[in-house]
C-alpha cells in the first residue's frame, strides 16, 4: 500500500533505467559515427593515394626521359667529331667485362656491340689485353700473353646487337680487367672499318641511360603495383559504405596486412555496435521499457 500511495519508488528506479537506457542509446549512436568516420576517412586515404600514384606513373616517364636526354647528351658532346662518327656509324653500346677467374684461374671475356651501320657486318675482330685490380698489366700464365686476339662471325644485321663470351681467354688469379686495344669490323660487301683504341675508351665511357634511370624505374614499376592495390582496397570498401558490416573474413586480399588492419579497426567498432545492441535488447525485455 506505501507504493500505491507513494510513487517515489517507482519513479527513482524508472529514473536509473531511463539513464542506463540513454547512456545505452548513446552509446550505440557514438560507434555508429565512429564507425562511419572509419569507413569514411579509409575511403577518402584510397582515393587520394591512388590519385597520387596515378599521377605519379603519368609524370614519371617524362622524368626518366628528361634524366636520359641530359645524362646522354653530356657525354655526346664532349666526344669529338672522329668518335661521334664510329657512334653513329659503325658501333654503339660497347660493353666489355672480364668475369671472376674459375677454379683454374680462367677468366672469361665478354663483349657486347649494336651494329649502327647500314651494312651487315661479316666479322667483328678484336685485340683484348687485362690488368690486375691496380691496373697492372698481367699476362696469361699458360701462354705467356698479355694479349689475346679474339674473332666474332656475323652476320650481325643493321641495328642489331652483336658479341658474345669468350671461354678462358686469360689464366691469372689476378686478372681484375679487360680493355680492347684494337677493333677490326669486316663488312659483307667487303669493306672494313678499324677502331683505335682511344675511341674504344670514349665508347666505353657511354652510359648505360638504364642505369641512371633504374631507382626511377623501380619507382615506376612500384606505382603500377600500387595502383592495382590501392584500386582492391577502394573496391572493398566503397562496398561497406552505408553497409552495417563488413564480411572481413571473404576478403580476397587477405595478404594485405594494411587492409587488415584498417577493416579490425571498423571491425572492433563493430563488435563494441553489437554488444551494445544485445543490451539494449535485454534491457528492454527486462524492464518492459515504454510499456
Amino acid at each position: 500500500s506505501k507504493f500505491v500511495m507513494d510513487n517515489k519508488h517507482i519513479e527513482e528506479m524508472n529514473s536509473i533505467l531511463s539513464r542506463i537506457y540513454n547512456d545505452l542509446m548513446e552509446s550505440k549512436k557514438r560507434s555508429n559515427e565512429k564507425i562511419d568516420s572509419l569507413k569514411n576517412a579509409y575511403f577518402n586515404l584510397c582515393q587520394d593515394s591512388l590519385a597520387h600514384y596515378i599521377n605519379k606513373k603519368n609524370t614519371l616517364p617524362d622524368k626518366i626521359d628528361s634524366i636520359k636526354s641530359v645524362v646522354f647528351n653530356n657525354w655526346y658532346n664532349h666526344i669529338n667529331q672522329s668518335v661521334r662518327d664510329v657512334y653513329n656509324n659503325a658501333i654503339s653500346d660497347l660493353n666489355v667485362s672480364l668475369s671472376e677467374p674459375n677454379s683454374a684461374g680462367g677468366c672469361d671475356l665478354y663483349v657486347d656491340y649494336r651494329n649502327k651501320s647500314t651494312k651487315t657486318i661479316k666479322y667483328f675482330k678484336f685485340e683484348a689485353y687485362f690488368y690486375n685490380r691496380v691496373s697492372d698489366l698481367v699476362s696469361c700464365d699458360i701462354r705467356n700473353q698479355y694479349s689475346i686476339s679474339c674473332r666474332e662471325t656475323g652476320p650481325i644485321e643493321p641495328n642489331e646487337r652483336g658479341g658474345g663470351t669468350w671461354e678462358c681467354v686469360i689464366y691469372n688469379w689476378s686478372a681484375y680487367k679487360a680493355d680492347l686495344k684494337s677493333i677490326i669490323i669486316h663488312y659483307m660487301d667487303g669493306t672494313s672499318r678499324t677502331i683505335d683504341k682511344s675511341t674504344i675508351q670514349m665508347l666505353l665511357k657511354e652510359p648505360n641511360l638504364n642505369n641512371e634511370t633504374y631507382e626511377l624505374n623501380k619507382e615506376l614499376e612500384q606505382c603500377s603495383k600500387q595502383i592495382q592495390q590501392w584500386e582492391n582496397r577502394l573496391e572493398v570498401i566503397a562496398k561497406q559504405i552505408g553497409e552495417k558490416s563488413i564480411d572481413y573474413y571473404n576478403y580476397d586480399y587477405y595478404d594485405d596486412s594494411f587492409h587488415r588492419r584498417k577493416m579490425r579497426e571498423i571491425e572492433k567498432e563493430e563488435s563494441t555496435l553489437k554488444i551494445t545492441d544485445l543490451e539494449l535488447k535485454y534491457f528492454k525485455q527486462r524492464n518492459l521499457l515504454n510499456e
